[in-house]
């Protein structure tokens, strides 16, 4: 009963002719006694809200949380104290950053359900986006789970529900946001800088988060990322591998040309440009040596880069004060230069702090 009224939820779910189809109304039995305030349908699952704020939903395993869902959020007020402070600080050195990073996220869901992660992480895999709403349900009726209480934060009231199609959102009575089910995305390549990260979606959507003083997570200004947020600028571009240093990042299209963002005091954007100039948008690597070359990895930690192409040439520069850039000398460079290589094929880069590796084929 809710408000004197019956609630009568039409259930339609159908695995390949083994589950039932309601043709009429009728009612559907839920665990609990309080009165069902909120419904919503999705693709193949349901969820309602009930007087007591409790979340309860059913359909398809794979919209079905398991296990607890988890979630890491803060008001705005605390954000706010922490721009507020980060804002009256100031350097004490160079490299010294004016806050100690993020300490907070509005609205940033960390929620998950730990169950068979990897098996549907594979299956997403393997699903298409025009293929989503295209497949038949399930003919295994066990994908099938009945109505199960969500479990939540202690003290956590929701007041409304929305069902996607394998995915759930729920708003609780403070403003807090909290989602389970397929994201539809996945993470393919991670790394991490200084005090910034970045990492790629399967979609080549470039996203990164952290300390941004340098621009280094190529969103235009010095604010910090206080939650993972895709570099707009590359909206159109698909990015395939991405290396974040101390100050400054550089990432490959799937087309081999090379960005980078961030700073620059020893040249290790590879632009050309003097040690002053950040970037804080992505600048594409054009430097004439680069021509008709197609970049497949690149490396970047303190303050120099590296790169080796599809067809074997590595190519440095930025800081080179104990010779990391393997170029003969001690010099530092503002573009990419190519280090000579004999008898050797280069499969494989990465920088140090201080010094440079590269794993090599032996020539027959």
């Amino acid at each position: 009963m809710c408000g004197g009224f019956k609630v009568r939820l039409m259930v339609v779910i159908v695995f390949d002719g083994l589950g039932d189809i309601k043709e009429t109304p009728e009612p559907y039995p839920l665990p609990t006694n309080d009165p069902i305030l909120k419904a919503a349908a999705g693709w193949a699952h349901c969820v309602s809200v009930t007087g007591k704020g409790e979340v309860y939903t059913w359909g398809w395993k794979e919209c079905v949380p398991s296990g607890k869902v988890t979630c890491s959020w803060t008001g705005m007020k605390t954000l706010e104290k922490n721009r507020s402070a980060k804002q009256n600080s100031t350097l004490t050195e160079p490299g010294i950053p004016r806050s100690q990073g993020p300490k907070s996220s509005v609205g940033w869901l960390s929620c998950s359900d730990d169950k068979n992660v990897e098996e549907e992480i594979i299956k997403r895999r393997k699903v298409s986006a025009r293929q989503e709403f295209e497949i038949s349900m399930p003919a295994d009726e066990t994908l099938s789970a009945p109505p199960r209480l969500v479990i939540l934060d202690p003290q956590v009231k929701i007041t409304s529900v929305a069902a996607g199609g394998r995915h759930t959102l729920a708003l609780s009575n403070v403003g807090q946001v909290w989602g389970w089910g397929y994201g539809g995305n996945y993470i393919k390549v991670i790394s991490c800088g200084g005090r910034h990260s970045a990492v790629i979606t399967d979609a080549g959507v470039l996203i990164t988060f952290g300390w941004s003083l340098y621009g280094q997570c190529g969103r235009g200004n010095r604010e910090d990322m206080l939650r993972p947020t895709s570099v707009s600028l590359l909206s159109g571009t698909q990015i395939e591998a991405v290396a974040a240093g101390l100050w400054h990042t550089i990432c490959i299209c799937m087309d081999g040309r090379v960005y980078a963002f961030g700073g620059n005091q020893f040249g290790q954007l590879g632009l050309g440009t003097n040690a002053e100039q950040c970037e804080f948008i992505p600048k594409l690597l054009d430097a004439s040596v680069l021509d008709n070359e197609n970049a497949k990895v690149a490396s970047c930690v303190a303050r120099h880069s590296v790169m080796l192409t599809d067809d074997g040439k590595i190519y440095s520069w930025g800081w080179n004060k104990y010779g990391q850039l393997g170029l003969g000398d001690t010099t530092d460079r503002n573009i990419p230069s190519q280090v000579s290589v004999d008898n050797f094929v280069p499969k494989n880069i990465t920088c140090g702090w201080w010094h440079t590796l590269s794993l090599f084929e032996t020539v027959s």
